[in-house]
């Protein structure tokens, strides 16, 4: 789209103006000021491309007009040019002027003048908005190396966290079970649950790392893997004793995937829920699962503290968390993985996350996933 110059023409006479203006009239959007104050007003709302300005008016002359223009922000990017009787250039080039014009003025000077400067105002213009354009492409350009980066080193550190954890739950599984053959004991079974699941965490983050993601998939129930982390986070005080728990579950289709991968994704899920929670004074956590046209949708809604607008755009980004690192204990902490990781793996077999979310209200978390016709009409059987 081309956008229709300006010029303003400042002289305290009247003649001068109507024949200066008429010049310019037809070519570009003209403005005229009959003096130094008025010409300064009218400039900051109208911000010429081209200012021609006289030098001998009644109050402030066209020198400190000039110079006053001059340490306007807004008008940086104005060309002006001095009309005057007199011969005190370098007065002009002083206070800020960029080329001089002798009266009695000739047309076709003034005419030439113009479009010298009004050409070379679209070209700053042009290149302004090139380098505004650059800017933008380079800071998306940064952040998604960085984004790169961190995957990378995520990548590269994997196999390293991996083995420093098969360590210790295997320590943890074989006293666990020896413990049991002694005393069977509530505790200890859920122990083994927890570190099944470790384990199960460990082989999703292992088959991940080789993007093995269409391997060993299975029939999975969602309903049931939602229940058995709610069961799971029965051991968590704040869950169990000052959330209030609302689950609205239809009878599911099967989906096709790999069951860790669906239980961490939805733990994750719960586990950010109540952590938004944990300052609020109404605390409820709703789950609720349906299926149609081939999809099943699992949500998950929290009355917690909301995700900010500015959140919002990089919720999904590795490592962004708005929880700190560490905290006293009790508090909620993050690493930044959760959502990330949540909305890889459900990409991963075909689905998509989308969430809602109001500040100081609460917070809807979907998870969309596909399901083969054969399974939904199996199940409705």
């Amino acid at each position: 789209m081309t956008i229709q110059q300006k010029v303003l023409v400042v002289d305290d006479e009247e003649d001068n103006l109507w024949i200066m203006s008429g010049i310019f009239r037809g070519m570009v959007e003209v403005k005229t000021a009959a003096s130094g104050d008025e010409a300064l007003a009218l400039a900051h709302s109208f911000v010429p491309d081209l200012i021609f300005l006289d030098v001998t008016m009644p109050g402030i002359n066209g020198y400190e007009t000039c110079r006053r223009m001059r340490a306007d922000p807004v008008l940086k990017g104005s060309k002006i040019v001095i009309v005057s009787g007199g011969m005190e250039r370098m007065q002009g080039y002083a206070a800020g002027a960029d080329d001089y014009v002798n009266k009695p003025f000739v047309k076709e000077e003034l005419l030439a003048k113009a479009r010298v400067y009004l050409r070379l105002a679209q070209a700053e213009r042009e290149l302004n908005d090139a380098n505004r354009d650059l800017e933008h492409k380079v800071a998306l350009r940064t952040e998604q190396l960085m984004r790169s980066e961190k995957l990378t080193f995520l990548g590269t550190h994997v196999a390293e966290m991996v083995h420093n954890l098969k360590t210790p739950l295997t320590i943890i599984k074989g006293v666990t079970n020896i413990l049991k053959q002694r005393q069977a004991h509530t505790d200890l079974d859920r122990i083994s649950r927890a570190v099944e699941r470790i384990e199960d965490v460990v082989r999703s983050i292992m088959i991940s790392g080789r993007l093995d993601v269409d391997s060993e998939k299975q029939s999975v129930d969602l309903n049931d893997v939602i229940n058995n982390e709610l069961a799971f986070f029965e051991a968590d005080h704040f869950f169990k004793y000052k959330v209030r728990l609302e689950k609205n579950m239809s009878e599911l289709p099967i989906v096709e995937g790999r069951y860790a991968s669906f239980s961490q994704c939805i733990g994750n899920v719960i586990k950010n829920a109540l952590d938004a929670m944990h300052g609020s004074g109404l605390r409820v956590l709703s789950i609720e699962t349906t299926s149609k046209n081939e999809m099943v949708t699992v949500k998950i809604s929290d009355t917690g503290c909301g995700i900010s607008p500015e959140a919002m755009t990089r919720i999904f980004e590795p490592f962004y968390t708005t929880k700190p690192w560490s905290n006293a204990e009790g508090e909620p902490t993050g690493s930044g993985l959760g959502l990330s990781s949540v909305k890889r793996m459900i990409e991963s077999c075909g689905g998509s996350v989308s969430i809602e979310s109001s500040v100081g209200v609460g917070t809807h978390l979907s998870l969309h996933i596909p399901c083969k016709q054969a399974s939904v009409q199996s199940a409705a059987a």
